[in-house]
């Protein structure tokens, strides 16, 4: 039966790495041994992996006399780190076996090298404990140790699966790099802080959760939430698997805010168009970091009974252009007062074709596409 705490952080991360990605019940057969619980949490989207334990303070030990570092020390340093370094273990011998996500869909999972999975114990005490930030093992690699308050907050603020992954892997690097891992003096919201800064070489200081209190919340920016929701029903897909739409989102899942925040202007512009019904170019955003490009077609009226074949030309014409290994294609139409948007994925090796290189020559469909350093964050001058 699942506790309290456990509850609470299954819902945080389907809510925040998307259900089709998140995995509460992960238990599973292992020939010779019987049942076995692979972790409290999994969360899996391509290479971004966590893995999670989840630890309480029961009724019984919150009337103990025992301290509560005597119940860290059991609970956390002892039981928990034993479990989740079973947990990755684990992991690698679940390759390719199926588990059920929060969709209620039976997913293969396939998980990446051990060394890009982050491993979080996650405690709830309901009294002040300064705790260590985590533990590290030559053999199995970082531990985060952070309180079910803490993470919570770092998923208010960060939000993106891509942040939240990044935001793990500077807090183990800074801590290792420092040997300040077991070190109860420094808060988690001065590491936030000092990841929001920019500045993930240094440790933080005492000025470092000032970024905190001054981060300018600007959702409205880069939330494109509203497009995803009917996006398994709107796919271009020559399967009909009902699964065929997590590539997708998988991609969504991937970029950051900046990413996010270009991609809904160019949304916009493209709706503009579709509105007033005037020819446009396509849209287009390229991330280097996951090799795949984003393209936003929007379809004149006329031409709406044709949004499919368009779509799928535009996409693999451009895909082939930029060299990319991926293309997300956005086909938005409209029809009455309707606005419909159809979606397609594409993935493959780029090889040369001297067809497609005499369409480009003759008739360049697209704007150029033009190379930008972005902010992710913004902050309240003081």
């Amino acid at each position: 039966m699942k506790t309290k705490s456990e509850d609470f952080i299954n819902k945080l991360n389907y809510n925040v790495f998307f259900r089709e990605f998140s995995f509460a019940n992960t238990e599973f057969k292992i020939d010779g041994v019987g049942e076995s619980e692979l972790a409290d949490h999994l969360v899996i989207v391509d290479e971004l992996c966590f893995l999670y334990q989840i630890k309480e303070r029961n009724i019984k030990e919150m009337n103990s006399t025992d301290d509560l570092s005597k119940w860290f020390n059991n609970k956390i340093r002892n039981k928990a780190v034993g479990q989740i370094k079973k947990s990755l273990k684990n992991l690698e011998l679940f390759k390719g076996r199926k588990l059920k996500n929060e969709k209620n869909h039976q997913v293969a999972i396939v998980p990446p090298s051990l060394d890009k999975v982050i491993l979080i114990i996650i405690f709830k005490l309901d009294q002040d404990f300064s705790a260590s930030l985590g533990y590290f093992s030559s053999d199995f690699g970082f531990i985060h140790y952070i309180n079910q308050k803490a993470y919570y907050d770092i998923c208010l603020y960060l939000i993106t699966p891509a942040e939240i992954y990044d935001y793990f892997k500077f807090r183990e690097s800074i801590l290792i790099e420092n040997e300040k891992y077991d070190d109860n003096s420094i808060s988690e919201y001065s590491l936030l802080g000092q990841y929001l800064s920019g500045n993930v070489k240094v440790l933080p200081d005492v000025n470092s959760e000032s970024f905190v209190k001054i981060f300018k919340d600007d959702l409205q920016s880069w939330d494109i939430s509203f497009i995803l929701k009917n996006l398994e029903d709107k796919i271009i897909s020559p399967r009909d698997n009902v699964t065929d739409y997590y590539k997708i989102i998988a991609e969504f899942a991937k970029l950051n805010r900046a990413a996010l925040r270009e991609i809904k202007k160019r949304l916009r512009l493209a709706l503009h168009s579709v509105i007033k019904d005037i020819f446009d170019k396509p849209y287009r955003v390229v991330v280097p970091s996951s090799d795949c490009g984003f393209l936003i077609l929007p379809v004149q009226a006329q031409l709406k009974d044709s949004i499919v074949e368009g779509l799928l030309g535009h996409c693999i014409v451009s895909k082939y252009e930029l060299n990319n290994k991926k293309h997300v294609g956005i086909g938005i139409s409209k029809e009455g007062d309707f606005i419909d948007i159809l979606w397609i994925f594409i993935e493959s090796e780029s090889r040369p074709d001297k067809e497609i290189d005499k369409k480009l020559k003759e008739n360049y469909p697209f704007r150029e596409v033009k190379e930008t350093l972005l902010n992710k964050y913004f902050f309240d001058t003081v």
